[in-house]
């Protein structure tokens, strides 16, 4: 049997979750294939976190330390030399995408894309790129919108997974106090802002109630914030991510009741999933791609937008509505019976929806397929 070397990049993992962890998944399952040799390529000192993103299965690959940012088009001209690399598959890293091209075209390889479009323009420029990638994964459905304005992009819808034995509920880790969570990385994009508002409003009117922030706190934005949550005495947990701590993120899903997921824009929210894993309902914002995963009523809430954003780029975001944001917290207070419902039918969803053994599955016969 012919050993086909795959190469994935990746980066360091954030909060357990985002696109490093789905980087981990992938390469996790797709080492499983006999005929599949895989090397992740992430950045130096990363390897310890990296080992403990939340997969079940074995580290069963090579990782290799080699960068620290952007990765340069001569570096993964080498890297794909050295290693004799027959295949690329990157996740997100849409500021590389040209070095990427550039090296496979170079060495006459494949190159395979993900990425959510959560933080990057759809206009004429990317289209360009995007035709020329080998395979363009997608995992929302704004993979329709690229089609149809281009249909000779090969792209494949491809949502991400949730590791349903990881993410499960522990009730006694809730306190009796109605907990929101807010979890992150402290951008702009994200829009942590707007939860800390809609939560101040809450907390007029309501003495058993906390707000859980889990974010990087790292922005001077984030400063801000932090000096006006003391002014104002909110009732308000701050907690610093750990960079590849699973236990540690599920047990702060399991300390909530509600998932406040306030972004401006996304592509695939991860921890809308994971907390659903959880049995915690989501309240997130009704604009983009993110939120097709929340059925409206059922595993949570749709929160219109008060304004649209449009930025020097052509991209657009959507300002949550902070008094309908309130009003849907302020009715999970009030009918806790049937939020734990919710979060019980959002768990069977999940599980049955959101698997990563049909993730890596749908990526191994594309991969394989396709080099054949």
């Amino acid at each position: 049997m012919e050993i086909i070397n795959l190469g994935i990049f990746g980066d360091e993992p954030n909060l357990g979750s985002g696109f490093a962890t789905v980087s981990r998944y992938f390469a996790d399952y797709l080492s499983e294939n006999s005929d599949l040799k895989i090397m992740y390529f992430g950045r130096w000192g990363q390897e310890s976190y990296f080992k403990k993103c939340p997969v079940k299965s074995k580290f069963s690959y090579d990782y290799v330390p080699c960068q620290g940012g952007t990765w340069n088009k001569y570096l993964l001209d080498a890297i794909i030399r050295h290693y004799e690399l027959d295949i690329l598959l990157t996740i997100d890293d849409w500021w590389s995408i040209d070095g990427f091209l550039y090296a496979a075209k170079t060495n006459n390889i494949p190159f395979h894309f993900m990425n959510p479009l959560d933080s990057l323009p759809i206009n004429e420029d990317a289209y360009k790129r995007f035709s020329k990638v080998d395979t363009l994964y997608i995992p929302n459905r704004s993979w329709k919108i690229i089609k149809a304005h281009d249909k000779s992009i090969n792209i494949k819808y491809l949502p991400y997974g949730c590791d349903s034995e990881i993410f499960q509920p522990v009730p006694k880790l809730k306190d009796d106090k109605f907990t929101f969570l807010w979890i992150g990385r402290n951008e702009h994009r994200k829009n942590l802002k707007s939860a800390v508002l809609a939560f101040e409003k809450i907390q007029d009117r309501y003495d058993d109630v906390v707000l859980l922030i889990k974010t990087n706190w790292m922005t001077p934005e984030s400063s801000m914030l932090k000096m006006y949550i003391m002014e104002k005495n909110l009732a308000v947990i701050g907690e610093q991510s750990k960079k590849g701590s699973p236990k540690e993120l599920v047990r702060t899903y399991n300390r909530g009741h509600l998932l406040l997921c306030t972004s401006m824009a996304g592509g695939f929210e991860l921890q809308i999933i994971e907390a659903m894993g959880c049995e915690v309902p989501v309240l997130a914002t009704d604009w983009n791609f993110m939120n097709e995963n929340i059925i409206h009523g059922q595993n949570g809430f749709k929160i219109p937008y008060k304004n649209l954003e449009r930025l020097s780029d052509g991209r657009i975001w959507a300002n949550i509505d902070e008094k309908e944001l309130s009003a849907y917290m302020d009715y999970c207070i009030n009918h806790r019976d049937n939020l734990a419902k919710m979060g019980k039918w959002a768990r069977e969803n999940v599980k049955e929806t959101y698997k990563w053994e049909d993730c890596g599955e749908v990526l191994y016969k594309s991969i394989v397929g396709e080099n054949d």
